[in-house]
Parts: C-alpha cells; structure tokens; sequence
C-alpha cells in the first residue's frame, strides 16, 4: 500500500509542479494574480482583510467577503504575509494541497471499499491526472483549499463512523465548518451529514458498528451541529455588520444574476449574456456609489426572484433543470487563459470525447454498485454528487469548476466502471486462452 500511495502522489506533484513551470513561462506573478476575474477580487480581499488601513476596506471587500466568505481570504492573507504579495509561493502549497488530495481520494475509496485495493489506486490516479484538479491548482481560486477541507472532513467522518471515537467527530465537524467559510456552498450539508450518517449506521452489520446506532448516531448529530457552529460565527458577524442573517450572499447573487438573468433572458428573447452584464454592472456601480446599501440590495434581489417565479415557476424550473445538466457536462476552461490556446487545438477535440466515454463509466461505476449491493458506497457516492449538482443549477458559464467537488464521486465510480469494464474483458481472454488449449 505504501508503494501506490507514493506512486499517486509523485504523480500528482509531478504533473501540478509541470504545469506550474509552463506557467511561469507565460505569466508572471503580478498577472497570475488577476488572470480571473474571481482572483482579483479574492487578492484585494486577502489585502484588505485584517486591515487596519481605511484606504484597504471599502464597500465592494465588504460585498465580496459577504458573497464568497473569509476562508479563501484568510489563506491568501497568511501566505502574503509569510511569503509577500506573490502567486508562486501560493501555487506550490496548493499543488502539494492537490495532490494529497489525491491520496484523501484513495483513502475513502479504500474505506468504502476495502477488499479492493486496486480500486482504490485507480480512483487516486484518476485525481492525480485530473487537468480540471490541476488547473486549479495552479490558479488563485478557492476549489482546490475547499477540496482538502471537504475531503478531509469525509475521510475523518467515516473513520469516526468506523472506530467510533468523539475525537474523529470533532475533527471531521470543524473541518466542514471551516470548508463552508472557504465556499458557503458546502452550508447545507449538515443536514446531509445527519441522513448519511443515519443510512450508514443502518446499512452497516451490527457487528462492524461499534456501540450500535444508539451510541453512534449521537456523535453524527455533533459534527453536524459543530459545523453548524463554526458557520454561525461568520452568520452573526454577517448580521452585526449588514443585518443580514445569511452565511453568504452567493445564493442571492447567482439565483439573480445567473438563475434569473437566464430565465427573463429566455422570456423576452434578449441575450443572457448581456442581461447578466448589465445587471452586475449597475448593481455594483449603485453599490461603489453608495446609492443602495448591501442590505437594500439583498432584499432587492429576494423581492425580483420571487416576483419571477410568481409569473414565471416553470421557466424558472427549466432554466434551473437546463444549467444543472449543462454543468454535469462542462469541462475544463482553464487551461485556455493559462496556457496558449494553440497548444490545446490538436488535443482539446480528445479531451472532450475522452471525457464523454468517462460519463459512460461513471454510468455503468453506479451499475456495478447496485448489482453488487453496495449501499454504503453508493449512499456517500452518490450523495456528494446530488448535492453538488443540485445547487449548480444556479450557475453556468463556469465550466468544470462548478462541479469540481463532485471529482470525489466522479473518481471513485469511474475508477469503478473501467475495473468492472477490464475485469470482463480479462476473464473473457482468459476463458478463450483455456479454451484454445483445451481444442489443442
């Protein structure tokens, strides 16, 4: 076991550190540091964040940390701090991030599966080679930070599921807690914590339950509820500050300016692109302004949706539907602004075939799962997954980064569907094999 896990994890380093120094070849650090828009915004927060300096706070940091939350942020500002205003250093420590989360990825794949270690190295190498995991890496955005806290937070709630210690609870409680203040997206999933943990507990032999549901599902409850603490924090100073009781403000903002900037674009004939423009630009120009208040704004934005959906409840419902199967879809983007686009025209057209002959896979990953009887497996895989998919109907225009959460499932009932695929084709060469010696 030693051997793969250091097989994955050379291979992850290897291919992030690679693409790292073609990188530097194309962009300083200065330009990594506004390459996206997303990462100009994360940089001046990280800046002004714990800033005493008026000049560092203004009305629009106070938008983006209430929109995004202050994890990201946070991180940048101790890496600024340690190491300057510079991307490089933050680059390598989030590809050494990746690829561990690689290894967290054979870990659970392990877990869930422990009589095939096989599996669990595909599922490792599949993230290690993952170009939407590497892009990431090597970009100022918060996916891949979010990643190791979520992964983590999964990995220590099985093992607590398993050896039934407080101590793995706690952790795996304070890891969720933290990876909803890197991206408020993970804020709902206390509740799913609760329904998985429950389902697991049940679906597990009494004997592999240690104390049994009564002993254990208490413990569930407290990592959940721990999340729900640490979140609650950046709740109550998001309502001192703006009286909003809101973890976020990205759920408003994307269900206007994506979700319902679709919907009224459809209804009118008008192009989304343009509505979704013109909107932000004259909602931030108000705020920059001071003509509206960050409160003002959010109810503003609440008062639209439901005037929307009160008129309109199925174009809604089928803008939501479309951009949730769009994003189940996309692919990686990134590369194109990292790299120069010509190095990707004669092997762009494979990725995207490639990458729809994996959906085929993951397909027939959940099949095997079911004819096996793999409920504990599919529960936590699929869980991940719907979750994820559920909320990106807000979204779109992304590509791969919406969903790049659901690379845990994604992995793992891939890796699932090509050891299925290869097993049947082994076992079919070697009955010919036994076949053809026997006619002789």
């Amino acid at each position: 076991m030693y051997r793969s896990i250091i097989l994955i994890f050379l291979l992850a380093i290897g291919l992030r550190i690679g693409y790292l120094v073609l990188l530097t070849a194309e962009h300083s650090s200065e330009t990594i540091l506004t390459l996206f828009p997303d990462s100009q915004n994360y940089v001046q927060m990280a800046q002004g964040f714990l800033s005493k300096a008026p000049q560092q706070t203004n009305i629009m940091n106070d938008y983006f940390l209430l929109l995004w939350g202050p994890g990201y942020a946070w991180f940048l500002n101790v890496c600024f701090r340690l190491f300057g205003v510079s991307a490089w250093p933050i680059l390598v420590i989030q590809s050494i991030i990746s690829s561990l989360n690689a290894l967290l990825i054979f870990f659970i794949t392990r877990w869930l599966f422990p009589s095939n270690t096989r599996l669990a190295v595909l599922a490792g190498i599949l993230s290690a080679i993952s170009l939407t995991s590497i892009t990431l890496s090597c970009s100022i955005l918060s996916e891949t930070f979010f990643m190791c806290l979520f992964l983590g937070f999964c990995f220590c709630f099985l093992y607590g599921l398993e050896k039934g210690h407080w101590i793995w609870f706690t952790i795996s409680g304070i890891l969720l807690g933290c990876s909803g203040l890197v991206r408020t997206i993970a804020q709902f999933y206390p509740i799913l914590v609760l329904i998985i943990g429950w389902l697991i507990l049940r679906l597990r032999t009494p004997e592999s339950r240690p104390g049994g549901i009564k002993k254990m599902f208490p413990r569930v409850i407290f990592c959940a509820l721990l999340a729900i603490l640490i979140m609650s924090v950046w709740v109550a100073r998001n309502y001192s500050k703006h009286k909003i009781c809101v973890l976020s403000e990205a759920g408003y903002h994307n269900a206007k300016y994506y979700l319902a900037a679709k919907t009224y674009a459809e209804i009118h004939g008008l192009d989304v692109g343009e509505i979704k423009t013109n909107w932000t630009k004259q909602d931030y120009l108000r705020l920059q302004q001071e003509k509206i208040s960050i409160k003002d704004l959010h109810h503003e934005r609440i008062h639209f949706i439901l005037r929307l959906i009160r008129y309109h409840p199925w174009a809604i419902i089928k803008s939501f539907i479309t951009s949730a199967w769009a994003n189940m879809y996309a692919t990686d983007y990134l590369h194109y602004v990292q790299l120069r686009q010509e190095w990707w025209k004669g092997i762009d057209p494979i990725y995207r075939w490639a990458d729809h002959i994996c959906f085929l896979f993951v397909t027939l990953g959940i099949l095997k799962l079911f004819l096996a009887r793999e409920y504990i497996g599919l529960c936590m895989i699929l869980s991940i997954y719907a979750y994820f998919a559920l909320f990106s109907g807000f979204n779109f225009w992304q590509g791969s980064r919406i969903l790049f959460p659901t690379q845990i499932s994604w992995n793992i009932l891939l890796a699932i569907g090509l050891h299925w695929i290869t097993s049947i084709v082994a076992g079919f060469n070697e009955s010919s094999d036994i076949n053809a010696s026997v006619s002789q």
